[in-house]
């Protein structure tokens, strides 16, 4: 999904520009390890949150300021919770949080780099300084959204025809808004390929410790420089893979909608688990066990079958509504779609629900299975392995 911007903005192949990005992160995955991994994360970090900075101050100013009453009237309808909503601030901010802390807290990528600090003290202050700089960093890319939308809510390049997915947009923005400044598309550029490096590399270098690890350690005979060998023989691999997998990728209408669902998936049962191990001392492993694989199951029926319902009776997410009244320069002819001419929010239905919801769904279901049946398979459960495994409060209670 990093390449469409470069291809936007360059005019590259995406294909060329996936293998090139590939590739580069691939070999300083392989002879670098974690410390490349997370020395690079630091330099792309800072060039990401610089990137965010200019193109949101740049965008306020060409909107003209923070009061611009041309879109915040509009925007409020944003502001209510609605399940079949694609997207408003509530189901944003809502599935953010477990999202986020999922993969703060639980993710491979990211409990690697915690594991490998010298104590639980400095892990902790990672923790903190890294949720501070990724709220800052969302912050600005949804405050960008919003400025976004009051520069095009009178000339919307996706109905104009300028652009063809929303994907796209971005991009568009930053040409229009900074392309005119030497150096500043070269820069947003460098921050889109900041953004995709730290995401694969991260991944590489965890998942490739995952294979290892669990699967074929326990069939060689272990030593490190035959560990190290193999790894970088799986981060190859799964970059030949990634390649591949972009000619797939590049097919489906929304990127954002195909990562966020199927990512919240896995991080829904995955904080699901973690939160009922945190606060219910009986759970049991195979009450556990069972809850994932019926979350999964149940979550990804969800979501299959909705798609088929929502296909049939050819249902859409209507977003806020634009014009193109003031698009004459392109020669295009089109009515401003109202807010009245726009459906009324229907009753809830499961079956439309939004994808951002799937992950809080996930971890809601290993919930609701898990801690009954947990109680049913093991009543009589009171011992506990370790108290410090526990949160705070569970903790306390214990303790009494």
């Amino acid at each position: 999904m990093y390449s469409i911007p470069r291809k936007q903005i360059t005019g590259i192949n995406i294909h060329k520009i996936n293998v090139i990005v590939c590739s580069i992160c691939v070999i300083y995955t392989m002879f670098g390890g974690i410390k490349a991994v997370v020395w690079t994360d630091v330099v792309q970090g800072f060039i990401m949150l610089a990137s965010v900075v200019v193109v949101a101050s740049f965008g306020i100013y060409k909107v003209g300021g923070f009061q611009q009453s041309s879109y915040t009237r509009q925007i409020n309808n944003k502001h209510k919770l609605r399940f079949n909503n694609k997207i408003n601030s509530w189901n944003c901010l809502i599935s953010g949080l477990f999202l986020a802390t999922s993969h703060i807290g639980f993710s491979q990528s990211c409990v690697q780099r915690l594991v490998s600090l010298p104590s639980i003290e400095q892990a902790q202050k990672s923790i903190y300084y890294f949720g501070f700089g990724l709220a800052v960093v969302v912050g600005f890319c949804n405050f960008t959204g919003l400025i976004m939308f009051a520069n095009y809510v009178d000339c919307d390049p996706v109905r104009a025809g300028v652009v063809q997915k929303q994907d796209q947009m971005l991009p568009f923005f930053v040409q229009q808004t900074v392309g005119n400044i030497v150096g500043m598309s070269g820069f947003f550029i460098s921050s889109v390929f900041s953004a995709s490096l730290s995401t694969l590399s991260a991944n590489l270098n965890s998942l490739s410790g995952i294979i290892y690890f669990d699967y074929i350690k326990r069939n060689v005979k272990h030593t490190e420089e035959k560990a190290n060998f193999i790894m970088k023989i799986i981060v190859c691999l799964t970059g030949i893979y990634c390649i591949f997998g972009g000619l797939v990728v590049e097919r489906f209408h929304s990127l954002i909608e195909v990562c966020v669902t199927w990512t919240g998936v896995a991080f829904g049962c995955l904080f699901g688990v973690f939160m009922m191990g945190f606060f219910v001392p009986k759970v049991h492993s195979k009450a556990t066990f069972i809850a994932i694989v019926t979350s999964l199951i149940i979550t990804i029926g969800i979501i299959v079958t909705g798609k088929i319902y929502m296909y049939l009776i050819n249902y859409k997410y209507y977003p806020l509504p634009t014009s193109v009244e003031k698009c004459d320069a392109l020669n295009i002819n089109a009515t401003m779609i109202l807010l009245e001419n726009i459906p009324k929010a229907d009753p809830f239905d499961i079956w439309k629900m939004s994808f951002v919801w799937y992950s809080v769904v996930g971890s809601l279901l290993v919930w609701i299975i898990g801690i009954p049946l947990s109680y049913l398979m093991a009543p009589n459960k009171d011992e506990i392995s370790n108290i410090n495994l526990y949160a705070p409060i569970v903790k306390r209670i214990l303790m009494k």
